[in-house]
């Protein structure tokens, strides 16, 4: 939640697209965990109802919705990783530190985290793609 939060002023392009933001409370004051209060967007989600639509109208859905997710990877950030921090200097410390951390928290859960370390693995074994990406761009919440 705190990383969305971060990210609302990126999002800056697309705010007619989003929820507005009533408040935020990271205290624990108001009560013992963080809270967020948006306002409700009118709607349905598009996997329950596009399937009502005559497919000749779903092009143009599709074209929208490539236009908004363009308008969101062209935002540039200060760093790569999450929002909120930490920053990484390379898209490849983020992703593989991302791939550990996942991995860890399997762990805890008990749950097989070998497929988890294996990404981890070939970021590291293929490195010199991974760094190719040279400038934050925010795909998902993360530059």
């Amino acid at each position: 939640m705190r990383n969305e939060f971060a990210t609302l002023p990126y999002l800056a392009p697309i705010a007619p697209l989003m929820p507005r933001l009533i408040a935020a409370d990271f205290t624990h004051e108001a009560i013992e965990r963080d809270v967020m209060v948006q306002t409700l967007l009118d709607g349905v989600p598009a996997a329950e109802q596009l399937g009502t639509y005559p497919r000749s109208t779903w092009p143009d859905f599709f074209r929208q919705l490539g236009e908004v997710a363009r308008t969101v990877h062209a935002v540039h950030g200060p760093h790569f990783g999450p929002v909120s921090g930490p920053g990484y200097a390379s898209w490849r410390e983020a992703l593989a530190t991302s791939f550990t951390d996942i991995a860890a928290d399997l762990d805890t859960a008990g749950l097989d985290a070998a497929d988890v370390r294996k990404a981890a693995d070939l970021v590291d074994e293929h490195r010199a793609a991974f760094d190719e990406i040279t400038e934050p761009r925010l795909p998902s919440g993360n530059f």
